[in-house]
């Protein structure tokens, strides 16, 4: 097919075209944890879960574990702001609070196979979901079954042993 030709034009840059709002705006599911809200959301709008960061204005580093512990009121407003999703919705799904800090499971950059990692899941809840979500209460060290399924919690991949790889930020 000789002598084809095909239309180019520029487009706008997508900071240009979207000013206000983000394209897609996701509700959060009931008592998910905000890290994997933020995951979905960025996802949902075309962008990998690491470079969101910048998006949010955000360093580089384990940004999304540590927004469940502290949530900057500036990313709060971002975020309000961009998606419609009110701030005390944001503002809840975080695990902040100094009663809760105690009980939370540590952050951990590094996971050794004999420690355990920032956070844990159910493999049933995961796989009922409609949209798989992480759940505020998996954060808890206090936390190692399912109310729903009695199923013990589990905190990596049984069959590799490596830390759970969609909050992998490393």
């Amino acid at each position: 097919m000789s002598g084809a030709r095909f239309a180019i034009e520029v487009r706008e840059r997508y900071g240009d075209v979207v000013r206000d709002r983000w394209p897609v705006s996701i509700d959060p599911q009931p008592d998910e944890l905000l890290s994997s809200w933020l995951h979905r959301l960025a996802i949902a709008n075309g962008i990998a879960p690491r470079p969101f960061a910048s998006v949010l204005e955000l360093g580089d580093g384990m940004w999304s574990p540590r927004l469940d512990l502290r949530l900057p009121r500036e990313v709060a407003t971002l975020l309000t702001g961009r998606t419609d999703v009110p701030h005390e919705t944001i503002s809840a799904m975080a695990m902040t609070g100094p009663a809760l800090t105690p009980l939370l499971l540590p952050l951990r950059e590094n996971v050794r196979r004999n420690r355990s990692t920032w956070m844990q899941y159910c493999p049933q809840c995961l796989a009922d979901d409609e949209v798989p979500y992480f759940r505020r209460p998996w954060r808890l060290a206090t936390r190692i079954s399912c109310f729903v399924h009695g199923r013990g919690l589990r905190d990596r991949c049984p069959a590799c042993r490596s830390g759970i790889a969609s909050f992998d930020q490393t």
